[in-house]
């Protein structure tokens, strides 16, 4: 048995995660708090996690950097089969679906469901227990998916960290990003790209608010949409879960018959 794991660079870890907790709904807060957060908790403090790793596996763990620069063909996917199958002789069918990142109106339209979730738990005085947060998730899984299916919103811009918080960002993870690289890599893919991180940022406003990129009709059938499928959650969350699944292996399984049909 052999384990690999790939570890994206600070910067990047801290722009999927927060659009990935947006789209789950844990993080209702603006991205400098997110960072704040992230910094106390150690979440992304990689060092201490990929050395324990090592202690349990030795030899038979790998680390790769999720830098396009490092990778097989610049794609994570042929990577992975270049280190299973140890050589490049292999070709990837087509059909695989990308799981592209949401620009800032699309994350901007999550906000609204799980802002509707809220108030709905709220106003029926229900406790957020395990099995209602897991449907709270799921809500926003095959949301984010029927929104990127749907295209709405695709014209935005892609979230970017905030210029102001770049120097921030860079002090905070510089000393884990050498030792990772002196560690587990031949070269300095995470100090590297962690010294880059300005290609990555913007000083632009990036609000996450529907109502500055949608007109107040789309907005008013979001919310309504989001209201009933938040009802149907709250009623029967267990369920609720089980059938946003099949939703989302359902919308998958279409796109790819789509695809070989084209």
């Amino acid at each position: 048995m052999r384990l690999v794991a790939y570890v994206r660079p600070h910067p990047d870890k801290l722009l999927s995660s927060f659009s990935e907790r947006v789209k789950l709904g844990n993080a209702m807060g603006s991205f400098a708090n997110f960072v704040d957060l992230m910094s106390e908790n150690q979440g992304i403090d990689y060092l201490p996690r990929f050395l324990k790793w090592r202690e349990v596996f030795g030899d038979r763990f790998t680390l790769r950097p999720f830098v396009r620069s490092e990778l097989h063909q610049q794609d994570a996917v042929s990577d992975f089969f270049q280190f299973v199958l140890g050589h490049d002789n292999f070709s990837i069918v087509d059909g695989l679906v990308a799981n592209t990142s949401l620009t800032v109106p699309q994350l901007a339209l999550l906000r609204e469901v799980h802002k509707t979730f809220r108030d709905k738990v709220k106003a029926k005085g229900k406790k957020k227990t395990p099995v209602i947060n897991e449907a709270c998730s799921a809500l926003g899984r095959t949301t984010s998916e029927r929104i990127r299916e749907s295209g709405l919103g695709q014209g935005g811009a892609k979230f970017q960290i905030p210029a102001r918080l770049a120097d921030q960002i860079r002090d905070r993870y510089a000393a884990d990003a050498a030792a990772l690289d002196a560690e587990f890599f031949s070269g300095t893919p995470m100090a590297s790209a962690l010294e880059a991180i300005d290609t990555k940022t913007t000083t632009k406003r990036q609000s996450l608010k529907a109502a500055e990129y949608f007109p107040e009709e789309t907005l008013v059938s979001f919310r309504l949409f989001s209201s009933i499928l938040t009802d149907m959650l709250l009623e029967h969350p267990a369920n609720f879960t089980k059938l946003a699944a099949r939703s989302r292996t359902m919308l998958a399984a279409e796109k790819v018959k789509t695809k070989q049909d084209a």
